[in-house]
């Protein structure tokens, strides 16, 4: 089971755009920061 089928909709086209731009790191504070998911690490714009 992909980590894509795990998560929102939502969050799960956000991270297929990141990863189609070839962006490595996407910020996102609905997702776990530190975690990659195809490719792209997410980071919370909003920790300290």
């Amino acid at each position: 089971m992909s980590i894509l089928n795990r998560i929102s909709l939502r969050d799960a086209l956000v991270v297929a755009a990141a990863e189609c731009a070839k962006c490595s790191t996407l910020y996102n504070e609905d997702l776990n920061p530190g975690q990659i998911i195809r490719g792209v690490r997410i980071e919370n714009p909003f920790s300290s």
